[in-house]
């Protein structure tokens, strides 16, 4: 089970990639997620850039 595996991942981290199948169902949507992936904020943070 994924949550077992990477419970403390889940819990620490600020940010997720989750690759897995949506089902859709009596309306509701789920995800069964198969891989979980910390993301590094600070890698997308663009640089400031003079605009004027």
């Amino acid at each position: 089970m994924v949550w077992r595996r990477h419970r403390q991942l889940w819990l620490s981290s600020p940010a997720l990639l989750v690759r897995g199948i949506a089902q859709v169902g009596q309306g509701t949507v789920s995800l069964v997620a198969d891989q979980v992936t910390p993301l590094d904020l600070r890698s997308l943070a663009a640089a400031s850039g003079d605009f004027r």
